[in-house]
């Protein structure tokens, strides 16, 4: 081993010294991935910029109360109140909320991986479409596509929205059935990222959207991150439970079945934490390591189990 890969060696065993070594050893493993998902991301840029940690700190901050904002039914039971701290604060919307009437700070949107959900990747378009007449755009965050995706449900953002748009990939931390080592991992990851380890490209990732739109936040300095419409139950989305979302772009409803009670991303899968789980352990890491509260907004019962309720 060359002197300056010791260096290097130690300098990482270093950040994430005092956590488990099952943990650190698998997140430490993942560093030599980074670049080759950093190829992936470049790959994919074609006349769209990389997202840099400069996007994250260019004004985006109107108060340190981040709200991230999903498609479940509960974000059409905020209130007048609600939507006031949401304004005030800075908004990431996710995915089906490119068609949302609000519009966020942020938007996070990602190819579809299925033709099952052509008719949500139509509605986000016209979504995208409407963006471009209004007077604010959104930083909008485009998760780069898998390999295993076919290149034909690719989401093609307008050429208006272009200059506004960022490529980016992920940092993946690995899973754990035990709750320690998943908490360990998370911290070590972080811990990685505030040690401006992970390039800015990469959002750390375990699975779901919304934890690397809570790096997000972190790396753009939330104090509060607030989670509204993360529902993680099989119930209806926002727009199922209201067709008039759809009917204000021209779109049927969409005809989808539920196979289960919980979301995909609940279900407990052999050595690995749902996010559930994961939720709540970076929820302790948030709070121990940064002093960074992660709360959720009108919650279902399953959200209520696992994070910290605020009202307004």
């Amino acid at each position: 081993m060359k002197l300056s890969e010791k260096r290097r060696t130690l300098h990482l065993t270093h950040i994430v010294g005092g956590m488990s070594l099952v943990a650190t050893a698998k997140v430490l493993w993942q560093m030599t991935h980074i670049k080759a998902e950093l190829s992936a991301v470049c790959q994919q840029n074609v006349g769209i910029e990389l997202l840099s940690k400069i996007d994250q700190n260019f004004g985006l901050r109107k108060s340190k109360d981040f709200f991230i904002l999903g498609s479940g039914a509960t974000v059409l039971t905020l209130g007048d109140k609600d939507w006031e701290k949401i304004r005030l604060g800075t908004s990431i919307g996710m995915n089906s909320w490119a068609f949302h009437p609000f519009v966020p700070d942020v938007l996070a949107i990602e190819d579809i991986h299925s033709p099952t959900l052509l008719p949500q990747r139509a509605a986000m378009l016209k979504g995208l479409d409407l963006l471009t007449n209004h007077d604010t755009k959104p930083l909008i965050l485009n998760f780069r596509m898998p390999s295993t995706v076919d290149p034909g449900l690719k989401l093609q953002v307008p050429t208006a929205l272009i200059q506004h748009c960022r490529k980016y990939g992920r940092f993946q931390i690995p899973s754990f059935s035990d709750s320690r080592h998943t908490r360990d991992a998370l911290r070590a990851g972080l811990s990685l990222d505030r040690h401006r380890m992970i390039p800015g490209p990469l959002l750390i990732d375990h699975g779901a959207s919304v934890v690397r739109m809570i790096h997000f936040a972190l790396r753009s300095g939330a104090k509060r991150i607030v989670l509204s419409g993360v529902d993680l139950v099989g119930s209806k989305y926002f727009y199922e439970e209201d067709p008039s979302f759809l009917r204000r772009i021209d779109e049927p409803p969409f005809d989808r079945t539920r196979q289960s009670l919980l979301h995909g991303t609940v279900e407990e899968r052999p050595g690995s934490s749902s996010i559930l789980g994961v939720l709540r352990e970076l929820n302790q890491v948030l709070r121990r390591d940064y002093g960074v509260e992660l709360l959720v907004l009108k919650p279902t019962p399953t959200m209520k189990s696992v994070l910290p309720e605020i009202s307004f």
